[in-house]
């Protein structure tokens, strides 16, 4: 790692992604992480390493 404090200094990137049904599905990543929280489960959040879950998109 070059400069390990660059690593803190990146912003947070979130996405959401609205169905027609009105819910949605909010996409957060931050420190090689992605959050992924679905609006139709209440108080339930996934956690994933960033690497993983592009595995699995691509």
């Amino acid at each position: 790692m070059k400069d390990p404090i660059e690593t803190l200094e990146r912003p947070v990137e979130h996405m959401t992604v609205y169905r027609n049904d009105g819910s949605s599905v909010t996409l957060t990543a931050e420190n090689g992480r992605v959050s992924i929280v679905d609006s139709r489960e209440k108080n339930v959040r996934h956690i994933i390493e960033a690497d993983y879950f592009i595995s699995k998109i691509l």
